[in-house]
């Protein structure tokens, strides 16, 4: 929390080439206030811009909202990772821990040839800030932290006279069920008010919307039917088939296996017994690469964290819940309990990386130079979030889609997420009534942070450009 008698407002601004494509830019860093009815500071959002310059046109220039999910986390890995001018050079990537001396190039697929770019940090994350500690119910909630982002986006629009430019909203892990909920109110309004903000898409990376309430209590269907696919591809990575199937091929064929069959086969039960239940028990090993001796013990449901463990275990190595192309040896627990998320070892060996570019490389290439604390991940903030809304998320998507015919929405999902699998976003576009002839969703070899790898960040940034320009995915 911070004192807003002594809190500065922070602005800095800069200008750069990408040399590869002959881009001149501009940059402008800064806080971007959010007041009470009285005209009071509460908080903070901070936002770096990335403006292309001698642009004849700029009125009709796209613009890209940009953010990260969490709950409480910056927009560090997209800034650094993908969006940024400058970024992490996946090529020099280490494959095991050590010094965080990440190398960055200037971003040779970067999206500013086709629309400017803001990033945005949300209150109390990044360098923004939670102003007066008795607002924190403002702020910190599904609905209103939407709001406070709308009031954001608004105000940007007007400082910078964007309004009748096209606008997209991009959000990656829970950042997408920040924008889904965004691109409802800003067409429906609130019981606050009504924003009239309106939005040409929505790009969703590592999706966390769904039909149900955001922690998927009450969603309809069986987990381990609809985790199926992204278990089967890894299966495939750690224990290529026999007969040489393509991952597609092969995640296509188990997720047919995982509506039909499967499905059949949880329902029936004890019922089912015999030759039928062994064969049934076969085919799930088969695609899945978890043992018989699990499957009976847990009546042939499989638990997506206990995956993790059971995939690899016979080579006593368990994988990364956010990229399970990636492993390392069992943990043994003698040194406590062990959590899924913080002792994943994608995020323990990566993390640093983005965190090393991103203060080394991109904030002095920005001219920034300040003692306030960066909080890449505010872990409070999630404690005390409130998740409960009127509407789903894919309520609110819904709705603004239905509201504004024009507006298209692109899923992009990694087969090899056991965070947020492919298999949500499947069941998703066919559960939610959003229309079918504007939804698109396309998977990638990567994990839960698609655009990981040189050749990932290629295709996903020309995904994203064409979808911008009206292509369809």
């Amino acid at each position: 929390m911070l004192d807003s008698s002594v809190f500065q407002r922070m602005y800095r601004t800069a200008e750069g080439c990408l040399k590869e494509q002959n881009i001149h830019y501009r940059v402008v860093a800064e806080d971007n206030m959010l007041y009470d009815e009285r005209g009071a500071a509460l908080g903070s959002i901070f936002s770096y811009s990335y403006f292309r310059v001698n642009e004849d046109s700029k009125e009709r220039r796209p613009v890209i909202f940009a953010c990260n999910g969490g709950p409480g986390s910056s927009s560090l890995m997209l800034h650094a990772g993908f969006l940024g001018a400058r970024r992490v050079y996946y090529d020099q990537f280490p494959s095991s821990g050590g010094s965080a001396e990440g190398k960055s190039i200037d971003n040779p697929d970067s999206l500013l040839d086709g629309a400017d770019v803001v990033l945005f940090d949300p209150v109390a994350t990044g360098y923004g800030r939670l102003l007066d500690p008795d607002s924190t119910d403002r702020f910190f909630g599904i609905e209103e932290d939407a709001e406070a982002t709308l009031q954001f986006v608004s105000g940007w629009l007007s400082r910078y006279q964007r309004w009748d430019c096209p606008k997209y909203l991009l959000g990656e892990s829970y950042g997408s069920t920040r924008v889904a909920v965004m691109a409802g109110l800003a067409q429906g309004g609130s019981l606050k008010q009504a924003y009239n903000i309106c939005f040409d898409g929505v790009i969703l990376i590592g999706n966390t919307v769904s039909p149900s309430s955001y922690h998927k209590t009450d969603l309809k269907v069986e987990p381990s039917v609809l985790n199926f696919s992204s278990f089967a591809a890894t299966r495939w990575y750690h224990h290529r088939p026999a007969n040489g199937q393509a991952l597609e091929e092969f995640v296509q064929e188990a997720d047919n296996f995982a509506g039909r069959e499967y499905l059949w086969a949880l329902y029936q039960g004890d019922a089912l017994q015999g030759e039928q239940r062994r064969d049934i028990e076969r085919k799930i090993s088969y695609y899945t690469g978890v043992s018989g001796k699990y499957l009976e013990a847990n009546s042939l449901q499989i638990n997506h964290v206990e995956y993790l463990s059971e995939v690899l275990k016979s080579r006593g190595r368990k994988v990364s819940i956010y990229d399970s192309r990636f492993a390392v040896p069992q943990y043994d627990g003698r040194g406590g309990r062990s959590d899924p998320f913080k002792d994943d070892p994608v995020l323990n060996l990566y993390e640093k990386y983005f965190r090393s570019v991103f203060e080394q490389s991109i904030c002095p290439s920005l001219g920034m130079e300040t003692e306030r604390y960066f909080c890449a991940s505010c872990l409070s903030v999630q404690k005390i979030w409130n998740f409960h809304t009127e509407y789903t998320p894919a309520q609110q998507l819904t709705l603004a889609m239905c509201r504004n015919e024009k507006m298209r929405t692109f899923f992009i999902n990694g087969y090899y997420d056991l965070c947020t699998q492919s298999g949500l976003v499947r069941y998703t576009m066919r559960h939610s009534g959003l229309p079918v002839d504007r939804t698109f969703l396309k998977e990638y070899p990567s994990g839960h942070m698609i655009y990981m790898g040189e050749d990932n960040c290629r295709q996903v940034a020309g995904d994203i450009r064409n979808f911008i320009r009206g292509i369809n995915p």
